[in-house]
This record gives structure tokens, sequence and C-alpha cells, in this order.
């Protein structure tokens, strides 16, 4: 008999990879037929600031559009970063985890995911930093804790932790864990939640889950879904010492 563990590792990556390069195929053609217009839209708005009427109606107009301009920004955003090929041009830095953290938490605020229902608790060490494109731990961060706000719509718990670890290959690094008190996964979820365009969310678009999985991966750690005593869901992810 023979350890199969790290030959279907080595096809789930591949498949992965396969599915990444038809995302990234077809998130190259959207990009082309979105950004011009959006461009033009976005200068004809500039343009029209100052022709704005003073009223409640017209600034709650124009408040819309630009909400609505940036959220589009945002999405060709996130399929440029699926369609990029290779590993980032930005030199990885030592960043600090905590700080990062506090910043994702802000920005998930400000963006009504996370909400007054739900309970945040960071064990993170003042001074425990990792190497790291920094833009990168932030789009890891965002999207973990965002999918576990989003798991718990009406409240609940959320952990965030973070300590030096040494992993099973006797590597050092850091490990992050992102638990919530929401349903769970299912094994048959488990299996695909990194695929690009698989979700199960209506308004969804598969893709933050595969791109944190890529960022991961680029570091040379790995990231893993299960669950722990308290929490249904934990994913945790570790990034190796560089």
């Amino acid at each position: 008999f023979q350890d199969q563990t790290l030959l279907k590792a080595l096809q789930e990556r591949m498949k992965r990879l396969e599915h990444l390069a038809f995302a990234g195929k077809m998130a190259g053609e959207i990009v082309h037929e979105i950004k011009n217009p959006l461009a033009a839209i976005s200068g004809v708005v500039q343009m029209m600031e100052s022709q704005w009427e003073g009223d409640e109606v017209s600034r709650r107009l124009r408040d819309i559009l630009v909400r609505e301009i940036e959220r589009l920004n945002r999405l060709v955003g996130r399929f440029l970063s699926v369609a990029r090929e290779g590993k980032a041009t930005e030199r990885p830095k030592s960043v600090g985890v905590l700080e990062t953290v506090q910043h994702v938490l802000e920005a998930l605020t400000m963006s009504k995911h996370l909400t007054g229902r739900h309970r945040v608790h960071v064990d993170v060490p003042e001074k425990l930093e990792l190497t790291i494109v920094p833009h990168h731990l932030f789009q890891i961060l965002w999207h973990l804790v965002a999918n576990a706000a989003e798991a718990s719509p009406e409240g609940g718990h959320i952990q965030i932790a973070a300590r030096e670890h040494m992993d099973g290959d006797g590597r050092p690094g850091v490990l992050l864990k992102v638990a919530d008190t929401g349903p769970g996964i299912s094994e048959e979820m488990a299996s695909k939640i990194f695929d690009p365009l698989f979700t199960t969310k209506e308004g969804h678009l598969g893709l933050g889950l595969s791109l944190v999985c890529r960022l991961v991966e680029e570091t040379g750690g790995w990231i893993r879904i299960g669950a722990s005593a308290a929490f249904p869901t934990c994913v945790r992810v570790f990034f190796p010492s560089l």
C-alpha cells in the first residue's frame, strides 16, 4: 500500500490551477468590456459634480452613482486579481499582523459586513509579524472575516487568532485562524470551496476564497477548513517564514 495523500493534494492543486486559468481568461475578457465604459461614466460624474443642485434628492443620486462606480471598480479589481498570472510584482516585507487585522475590521465595519450583532474576539500578539506583500495579507483577512460574518447574518461570534507555529514539515512560520459560530461547512462543500466561481451565496461570484487560496500558496503556505470544539467553521492558514 502507498500513501496517496500527497498525490491527491497535487491532483487537487492541478485541478484548482486549471479552474483559475479558465476564470482568468474569462476575467480578462469581462474586464476589457467593462473598463472603458466605466472610465467614461466616472469621468462624466466628476464633470457634473459641480453642477449638482444642493437639494437632498440630488445629493442622494450623486452618492448612489459614486457608490456604484466604486463597487464596479472593486469588482473589476477582483477579476484582475484572478486574471493576473505569476507572482506579485510587489516585494514581500515585514508586516504587523495585529495592525492589519485592525485595519480589516475597520473596513468591514464601514462596508456593513460587520454589525453590532457580531462579537469579534482578536487574539494576536502585538509584536507578531510575518513577511508578505502587505496588501495580500489584507485581502486574505478581509475575505476570511467577511465570510465568517456572512455565515451569521443575524449575529454570532468570530475569533481571529495568530501565533508563531511550526508546521508538520518542521517549517517555522505564523499560523492564522479565523473561526465563526455559523452553521459550518459540509465535507462536500469544503472540497469545492476554493474552486473559482463556486459559491452558494446569491449575488456572489465565487472568487474570494479562490483568490485567498492562490495568495496563500504564493507564500509557500497552506490553507485548511475544518471545525473546532467551539466553532463549527475554523479556517487555518499557515505562512512559512521566508
